[in-house]
């Protein structure tokens, strides 16, 4: 029998199965998992899927080599069980988007204690504190917080049925001083070795959370504004000047609201966030995950709600709070949300300003040479029938 107490798992999109698939399937004698469902038709999706998660772990080189494995012992419960039938949710792992995370957990707060552990798996900045306005203002009454950053690559091809395309790491710190019962989580889930986690002091988690804030600023909203994987944000055969000057006007507006807030706090080194170490934390981002679709286009295409008020928004709130100029974050926040679709060209129209004449004749003399030596039209050759950009790294 596990030591440690039941987890609960609440957000069952690719992250909350993964994880739940991995607790169960990755240790000999895992701890009870427990799926909480939040709406109706999620209970005919798990008999559908016989109620069962199944991961397909993808071999990129050799697709044919690809393993499915199901994991089927769960406790199922609906969120709104009551606490003196189920009893209190000790373990609370949250894995739902960052603008669902307040609801979600709004629907389980009557089996919250002060002795749960809540795990937040979110993108962005503000869900703790938000829960803590909203439901926990007693300090004395609050539970114990742990947060993590993600870098697992998964999609899914049914419901409960993820596909585990790019394997990645689990970065997991403490909010709050973390008791026994926290420390016995994060145990189990190192000892969980497919989701390969480390864990770190709150303060490296903290840098850990900034950069990835940064990175998701600038390369979720404008792939999501120019209809583009990552790596040809920056470059499409030449470099994209004015996108990459665009780039530049954001990412200075978040260094001016870091250095009134993180570095003034002492939460971050000021040296390791300077605007040209956040402008190549982007860039080298944009080039290494250059095959990817970001979450916030995948969300965009689908038609999905964002959570570009938990990144940019972030951003912006802090940024109003102390009269700086948050201009451009505002706007790639406005454009989004109308799902606005935008070339090189339009740039001018949207951000005033953020480009010199001379910068924009040297684009376009470039996208002509690009064109000669390609013998393509200029700009129709970078671009496919639904606005996507062809070339790239």
């Amino acid at each position: 029998m596990s030591s440690i107490k039941p987890i609960h798992v609440l957000g069952l999109g690719n992250l909350g199965r993964f994880i739940a698939h991995s607790l169960h399937f990755s240790q000999k004698i895992a701890p009870p998992i427990h799926l909480l469902f939040h709406r109706q038709s999620l209970w005919k999706e798990w008999e559908e899927a016989s109620c069962q998660i199944r991961v397909t772990s993808n071999d990129l080189d050799h697709p044919s080599r690809s393993t499915t494995t199901s994991s089927s012992i769960f406790n199922v419960e609906p969120t709104s069980a009551p606490v003196a039938e189920f009893g209190p949710i000790h373990n609370l792992i949250l894995t739902t988007k960052s603008h669902r995370a307040l609801e979600a957990l709004r629907s389980v707060k009557h089996r919250i204690v002060p002795d749960t552990t809540i795990l937040f798996v979110q993108n962005g900045l503000g869900a703790i504190e938000l829960a803590n306005a909203e439901l926990f203002p007693d300090p004395c009454k609050r539970p114990q917080y742990l947060a993590a950053l993600v870098t697992h690559g998964l999609f899914a091809t049914a419901p409960f049925h993820s596909v585990h395309a790019s394997p990645g790491a689990f970065f997991i710190g403490h909010i709050s001083t973390p008791s026994p019962a926290t420390l016995s989580l994060v145990k189990t889930l190192k000892a969980t070795s497919s989701l390969n986690v480390t864990y770190y002091e709150s303060t490296q988690l903290r840098t850990l959370q900034i950069e990835k804030l940064i990175a998701n600023a600038v390369i979720n909203p404008l792939s999501a504004l120019f209809r583009c994987p990552n790596g040809q944000l920056f470059w499409v055969g030449v470099p994209r000047i004015l996108v990459k000057n665009l780039m530049k006007k954001i990412v200075s507006e978040i260094h001016r609201v870091l250095q009134k807030t993180e570095v003034l706090e002492g939460r971050i080194d000021p040296d390791r966030f300077s605007q040209i170490n956040m402008e190549t934390m982007v860039t080298g981002m944009a080039k290494k995950t250059r095959n990817n679709l970001s979450s916030m286009l995948q969300d965009v295409l689908s038609k999905h709600e964002t959570e570009i008020d938990f990144i940019n928004g972030w951003v912006v709130s802090h940024g109003e709070r102390l009269g700086l100029d948050v201009t451009y974050n505002k706007k790639v926040i406005e454009l989004v949300k109308e799902g606005k679709i935008l070339c090189d060209s339009d740039i001018e129209t949207y951000f005033p300003n953020t480009n010199g004449a001379d910068d924009v004749k040297l684009w376009q003399k470039e996208l002509e040479d690009l064109a000669h030596e390609s013998g393509k039209k200029a700009v129709k050759g970078l671009y496919n029938e639904h606005g996507i950009c062809i070339q790239a790294w």
